[in-house]
């Protein structure tokens, strides 16, 4: 993965904010090989930037730990969610993390300013 352009994992925060808020139907399989796809570059770029820092191995063991539990928790409330304004919001705020990603890649492609 040494070749992984900075701006790739915008690309999958715009892609994770577009299903969350157009919100289809999909097999499981779909999200897993998306979660799997998506965290290891995530995890990857993450490593390679606590890699260059002097970060101890157990510290970066709690980081990754503690990214886990809040995203399992997250994905956890989200999946019981059953009031149809509660469903809304969630995907606005996909419409949010999608945006997020765009603006995200437009500031690393800028011009010097």
């Amino acid at each position: 993965f040494p070749g992984i352009p900075e701006w790739l994992p915008a690309v999958g925060i715009i892609l994770t904010g577009v299903l969350v808020a157009l919100n289809p139907k999909l097999p499981v399989s779909v999200p897993a090989i998306l979660a799997v796809l998506l965290g290891g570059i995530h995890g990857f770029l993450n490593g390679r930037a606590i890699a260059e820092t002097d970060t101890p191995f157990l510290a970066a063991a709690g980081i990754i730990s503690g990214l886990a539990v809040v995203g399992l928790l997250l994905a956890a409330v989200t999946a019981s969610i059953q009031i149809p304004w509660q469903k809304i919001a969630v995907r606005t705020l996909g419409s949010w993390a999608a945006a997020i990603g765009l603006l995200t890649i437009a500031w690393e492609f800028r011009t010097g300013a």
